[in-house]
């Protein structure tokens, strides 16, 4: 069992405005915004408000155990915000932050925002191709450029799509690597798998002139759906780039985007 230690720090009044224009009314919601100090984290927390994109759902589990769930997957860079339902004992994860929560007159909902004391634990797509291995076409379709931002063949689902990448041979061993605006440290990894995922056998940074391996697997099988591929991280680094390794076999593999998550300062 989990002792928790709590420090009222404040207790203000946070008041929210939204414009509807097609009806041209004004309304304005006030929410009750306090802060805990949580297992060394501090804990916004803002009543009478709720997230509008959740990435996991947890039914039948008090707000304590919501905020804890967050903070552990906070570590790992897959919660940064914890929305409650204390009349359901219903606690929506989120990875977004202060511009998705919006104000509601439930005040048997509020939001609970992580804060770590390394600073925001921010999330980036990679923003440019440092190197590859290969690419199926030097034109934009399954080229290395289609890594670039967010991804655009995953929401279509599993198949074949010349917005995602593709290696120009199958049966050879493979690599991405791609760079990001910010240096953080790093959190979290994920990999858009688009098309027979499940080969990826090393993930890893770059730092201090050399590579640090951050996760690395045995690629067996394939994965015959679209899926975000988020290894556990075994080791810090402080980078902004990121290589992915992939044993490619007899299938195409096609990879859409990656995401990194991470602290703008070290531990």
């Amino acid at each position: 069992m989990s002792t928790y230690y709590f420090h009222y720090q404040s207790d203000n009044v946070l008041s929210i405005m939204k414009i509807f224009s097609i009806y041209s009314f004004l309304f304005i919601y006030a929410a009750t915004k306090a802060a805990i100090v949580l297992e060394g984290k501090t804990v916004q927390t803002i009543k009478g408000a709720k997230v509008t994109k959740v990435t996991s759902v947890l039914e039948g589990v008090s707000r304590i155990r919501c905020v804890d769930v967050c903070i552990h997957q906070n570590r790992a860079g897959n919660c940064r915000t914890a929305g409650y339902h204390k009349s359901s004992r219903t606690c929506y994860l989120s990875m977004h932050g202060k511009r998705d929560i919006v104000v509601v007159s439930d005040q048997t909902c509020s939001v609970m925002m992580i804060e770590d004391e390394r600073g925001e634990n921010v999330t980036q797509w990679a923003n440019e191709v440092y190197d590859f291995s290969s690419e199926y076409t030097q034109t934009s379709k399954w080229g290395a450029i289609q890594l670039r931002g967010e991804p655009d063949a995953f929401p279509n689902g599993y198949g074949d799509s010349g917005l995602a990448w593709c290696p120009s041979v199958t049966n050879r061993l493979e690599f991405l690597e791609v760079s990001f605006a910010l240096a953080v440290e790093i959190t979290g990894v994920d990999i858009y798998e688009t098309w027979y995922g499940g080969r990826v056998t090393a993930v890893k940074c770059f730092e201090n002139g050399g590579y640090v391996t951050l996760w690395s697997g045995t690629a067996t099988g394939y994965v015959e759906y679209a899926r975000i591929f988020s290894p556990p991280l075994n080791t810090n680094c402080f980078s902004d780039r990121i290589r992915i390794e992939i044993a490619a076999s007899y299938n195409w593999v096609e990879i859409d985007a990656i995401r990194l998550h991470g602290f703008l300062e070290r531990n």
